[in-house]
Order: structure tokens, then C-alpha cells, then sequence
């Protein structure tokens, strides 16, 4: 699958690449200025998100979590697919672009050498890659040992419509905690660096290519939630009602592959658009995928 190949490439980034090196070792002042608006941005953002999530804590307190964790991964891919196309449509502004797609990598492999080398010159990323899956790990082992002791004083009081309820709910934990705190960071990340990589081709300027790259990966982002909630919650149920455990099991499976799928699909789509956007040739396709076993 795409996905993993890619994200296997992610992990594994092109450390003898001599653009790769360049930008990791590049240290870009930022201007006074620009750590103000960082700054009133994420406390513009944090302030909408508190406000509209805040009515929800007294409905659900579960859904404020999948909201937030939801939210987390939404605007930290956002910032990586600003600032991936602003990396590359800086290169076009300097009229260097060109020159550097003469390497033998091509310009695929310019391009992702300059995705991956942004993303690793934050110690952020790098931390983070480690512990999300960790994280993943931790919730879900979490989730089955808080639900346990009820299932089973529930199976040893023969009390079959509780033990199937607290079953059904452990089944839903499970496949909301995948979902969210691992395929969605992953896809997410994945998704914000190809559309921050195959934007500044169509516009290279530096401001409008960041602008233009959030803006289609939020779009995109908004859609694929959409789109899963619809097929999840609205027409699945229409081939089965009963609220048996193994139609919850098998509804939950089917949930996975359809929020999977989705942006599985996109991915595949936009990676094709983006090495004929790069005119990638096999061996230049090969190279990003070099690493990866």
C-alpha cells in the first residue's frame, strides 16, 4: 500500500542527499515580526477550537477527545505543508530550482530531499514520530485494561446484555483509538507533504504556494472526515440495524478500511499527479523509495 511505502520512506530520508544535508543544517532566522503572527495565529486557533468544543464536554466527553486529537493532527500537518511549499517555492524564487533538478536524483528527488529535510530539522518531528505509535499503544492497552474488570464481572454475573454492551463499546475505543492517533497521523502527515510539494509547482511564489498548500490540504483534510462520517454512520446502518456484537465488530472494521481507503485513494492520486507534475521517471521513483525494504 502507498501509504506505508511512503511513510517507510518518511522514516528512512535521504541522509546522503547533499540537498538534504543542506537544509537540515540550515538555521533560518526568523524576524520578530513572524514569531508574532506564529504566535497570534495559534492563540486565534486554540481560542475557535476551545469555543467550539467546549458546548461538547457536557455532551460527550469522549467526542472532546477525538475532536482535539483530531484537531492536533489537522494543524500540525498544516504547518508542515506550509512550510514544504515554501521551502520549495523559496528554491524557484532564488532561480535555483532549475539548477538543482540537474542532480541525478531529478527533480523528485530534489523535491522530496528538500520535504524531508524540512521536516527533519525540527526535533519536534523527529520526537514525534517515536512516540505516536507508543502513544496508540499506551491508549489502547489503556482502554482494554479500564474495560476488562466490568466485562468481566458482567460475564461472571451471566449478565450477556452487559457484557455485549461494554464488548460493543471496547470494540468502538479500539478502532476510534487506531484511527485517530495512529492512520490519521500518519496519513495526514503523508498527505500535507505531497500537497505542500506538488503546490509551489503551479505557484511558486512563496507566500501564495503556503497559502494555497493548507488551504488544499484543510480542504482535503474536511472532506475525507466528512465523507467517512457519512458512509459510516448514515449508510452503512441502512444494510443492517441490529446491535449485535458481531455486526459492531465487523461495522468497526468496515469504518477503518472506509476512513483508510479514502485518503488512501487521495494519496495515490496526488502522488501520481505529483511525478508527472516532477516528470519522474522510474529510476527517479525508485530513488525516493531506495531505503525502503
Amino acid at each position: 500500500m502507498l501509504t506505508w511505502k511512503l511513510w517507510r520512506a518518511l522514516c528512512s530520508p535521504p541522509y546522503a542527499h547533499p540537498l538534504f544535508q543542506r537544509t537540515i543544517s540550515t538555521h533560518f532566522i526568523r524576524s520578530r515580526m513572524r514569531r508574532l503572527v506564529e504566535l497570534m495565529t495559534g492563540y486565534v486557533v486554540m481560542c475557535a477550537l476551545a469555543t467550539l468544543v467546549w458546548p461538547m464536554l457536557f455532551m460527550n466527553p469522549a467526542i472532546i477527545v477525538l475532536v482535539v486529537v483530531a484537531c492536533s493532527n489537522t494543524l500540525y500537518s498544516m504547518i508542515w505543508a506550509f512550510r514544504v511549499s515554501t521551502a520549495i517555492a523559496r528554491e524557484y524564487e532564488l532561480e535555483t530550482y532549475d539548477l538543482l533538478c540537474m542532480q541525478p536524483s531529478g527533480a523528485l528527488g530534489v523535491g522530496w530531499a528538500l520535504c524531508t529535510g524540512n521536516l527533519y530539522r525540527s526535533q519536534f518531528f523527529r520526537g514525534l514520530r517515536f512516540v505516536m505509535p507508543m502513544i496508540s499503544i499506551s491508549v489502547t492497552l489503556a482502554l482494554v485494561i479500564a474495560l476488562a474488570i466490568p466485562i468481566l464481572l458482567a460475564i461472571s454475573s451471566d449478565g450477556q446484555a452487559e457484557t455485549s454492551q461494554l464488548l460493543m463499546t471496547l470494540v468502538y475505543a479500539l478502532s476510534l483509538a487506531i484511527a485517530f492517533f495512529y492512520i490519521d497521523h500518519v496519513q495526514s502527515l503523508l498527505l500535507a507533504n505531497l500537497i505542500g510539494m506538488i503546490t509551489p509547482t503551479y505557484i511558486p511564489d512563496r507566500l501564495y504556494a503556503g497559502l494555497w498548500a493548507v488551504s488544499g490540504f484543510l480542504t482535503v483534510q474536511i472532506a475525507v472526515y466528512l465523507l467517512t462520517l457519512i458512509a459510516s454512520f448514515i449508510i452503512l446502518p441502512i444494510f443492517h440495524s441490529a446491535s449485535m456484537l458481531h455486526v459492531s465488530l465487523i461495522f468497526s472494521i468496515l469504518r477503518l478500511v472506509i476512513f483508510y481507503a479514502l485518503r488512501e485513494g487521495i494519496i495515490l492520486v496526488i502522488w501520481h499527479l505529483l511525478a508527472q507534475r516532477f516528470n519522474a521517471n522510474p529510476t527517479e521513483l525508485r530513488t525516493v523509495f531506495k531505503a525502503v525494504r
